[in-house]
Protein backbone atom coordinates (compact mmCIF):
# COMPACT_ATOMS: atom_id res chain seq x y z
CA UNK A 1 0.00 0.00 0.00
CA UNK A 2 0.91 3.71 -0.20
CA UNK A 3 -0.20 7.27 -0.48
CA UNK A 4 -1.62 9.89 -2.93
CA UNK A 5 -0.90 13.77 -2.50
CA UNK A 6 -3.53 14.02 -0.74
CA UNK A 7 -2.62 11.49 2.19
CA UNK A 8 -5.10 9.07 0.50
CA UNK A 9 -4.48 4.96 0.76
CA UNK A 10 -3.64 3.36 -2.87
CA UNK A 11 -3.52 0.01 -3.07
CA UNK A 12 -0.86 -1.58 -5.61
CA UNK A 13 -1.30 -4.98 -6.83
CA UNK A 14 1.91 -6.63 -8.65
CA UNK A 15 2.57 -10.04 -9.66
CA UNK A 16 6.04 -11.76 -9.29
CA UNK A 17 6.05 -14.75 -10.89
CA UNK A 18 8.65 -17.75 -9.64
CA UNK A 19 8.69 -21.06 -9.47
CA UNK A 20 9.74 -23.73 -6.94
CA UNK A 21 9.31 -24.74 -3.15
CA UNK A 22 8.19 -22.65 -0.53
CA UNK A 23 9.83 -24.84 1.85
CA UNK A 24 13.45 -23.96 1.37
CA UNK A 25 13.14 -20.04 0.94
CA UNK A 26 15.02 -20.32 -2.23
CA UNK A 27 11.91 -18.96 -4.60
CA UNK A 28 11.47 -15.85 -2.34
CA UNK A 29 15.51 -15.71 -2.85
CA UNK A 30 14.43 -15.89 -6.47
CA UNK A 31 11.88 -13.14 -5.90
CA UNK A 32 13.39 -10.99 -4.07
CA UNK A 33 16.23 -10.70 -6.87
CA UNK A 34 13.39 -9.84 -9.37
CA UNK A 35 11.99 -6.99 -6.98
CA UNK A 36 15.97 -5.50 -6.09
CA UNK A 37 16.60 -5.52 -9.98
CA UNK A 38 13.12 -2.63 -10.27
CA UNK A 39 14.02 0.62 -9.86
CA UNK A 40 13.27 1.31 -5.74
CA UNK A 41 9.92 3.34 -6.23
CA UNK A 42 7.19 4.14 -3.31
CA UNK A 43 5.41 0.73 -4.89
CA UNK A 44 8.43 -1.44 -5.67
CA UNK A 45 10.03 -0.53 -1.95
CA UNK A 46 6.83 -2.42 -0.63
CA UNK A 47 6.78 -5.13 -2.72
CA UNK A 48 10.37 -6.01 -1.42
CA UNK A 49 9.17 -5.91 1.99
CA UNK A 50 6.05 -8.31 1.39
CA UNK A 51 8.57 -10.49 -0.74
CA UNK A 52 11.11 -10.64 2.28
CA UNK A 53 8.93 -11.42 5.19
CA UNK A 54 6.92 -14.02 2.73
CA UNK A 55 10.53 -15.78 2.20
CA UNK A 56 10.85 -14.98 6.27
CA UNK A 57 7.54 -17.22 7.13
CA UNK A 58 8.23 -19.67 4.62
CA UNK A 59 11.60 -20.90 6.45
CA UNK A 60 11.24 -23.59 8.66
CA UNK A 61 8.32 -24.59 7.12
CA UNK A 62 8.64 -28.59 5.45
CA UNK A 63 7.09 -29.75 2.38
CA UNK A 64 3.78 -32.14 3.72
CA UNK A 65 0.80 -34.03 2.44
CA UNK A 66 -2.19 -31.63 1.42
CA UNK A 67 -4.85 -34.28 2.53
CA UNK A 68 -6.65 -33.62 5.44
CA UNK A 69 -5.30 -36.21 8.44
CA UNK A 70 -7.07 -37.16 11.56
CA UNK A 71 -8.28 -34.32 13.88
CA UNK A 72 -7.39 -31.77 11.24
CA UNK A 73 -10.25 -32.24 9.31
CA UNK A 74 -9.28 -30.44 5.98
CA UNK A 75 -6.91 -28.45 7.24
CA UNK A 76 -3.82 -28.74 5.13
CA UNK A 77 -0.71 -29.96 7.00
CA UNK A 78 0.94 -26.64 5.56
CA UNK A 79 -1.29 -24.33 7.66
CA UNK A 80 -1.04 -26.34 10.88
CA UNK A 81 2.31 -25.78 10.48
CA UNK A 82 2.51 -22.23 10.01
CA UNK A 83 0.01 -21.08 12.47
CA UNK A 84 1.98 -23.30 15.12
CA UNK A 85 5.67 -22.60 13.50
CA UNK A 86 4.77 -18.80 12.92
CA UNK A 87 1.63 -17.04 14.52
CA UNK A 88 2.41 -19.56 17.70
CA UNK A 89 -0.82 -21.18 18.11
CA UNK A 90 -0.52 -24.30 20.53
CA UNK A 91 -0.12 -27.44 18.18
CA UNK A 92 -3.39 -28.69 20.40
CA UNK A 93 -5.16 -25.43 19.47
CA UNK A 94 -4.15 -25.46 15.88
CA UNK A 95 -5.20 -29.45 15.72
CA UNK A 96 -9.32 -28.34 16.48
CA UNK A 97 -9.28 -25.61 14.34
CA UNK A 98 -11.75 -25.96 11.09
CA UNK A 99 -10.55 -25.40 7.81
CA UNK A 100 -12.12 -21.52 7.59
CA UNK A 101 -11.12 -20.69 11.51
CA UNK A 102 -7.46 -21.43 10.09
CA UNK A 103 -7.38 -19.39 7.09
CA UNK A 104 -8.96 -16.67 8.70
CA UNK A 105 -6.13 -16.75 11.52
CA UNK A 106 -3.65 -16.90 8.66
CA UNK A 107 -5.05 -14.12 6.92
CA UNK A 108 -5.20 -12.02 10.18
CA UNK A 109 -1.81 -13.19 10.77
CA UNK A 110 0.13 -11.85 7.48
CA UNK A 111 -2.26 -9.21 6.81
CA UNK A 112 -1.68 -7.13 10.31
CA UNK A 113 0.35 -4.43 9.61
CA UNK A 114 3.93 -4.83 11.11
CA UNK A 115 4.62 -1.43 13.60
Amino acid sequence: MTHDDTGRTVVDVAEVWALGARADAEVYEEMVARVASLPATPATIPLAEVVERLGRIATGLSPTRTEPTRGQGSVPDWLVQALVKVVGIRPDEAATLDPDEAARRWTEFTTRSQS
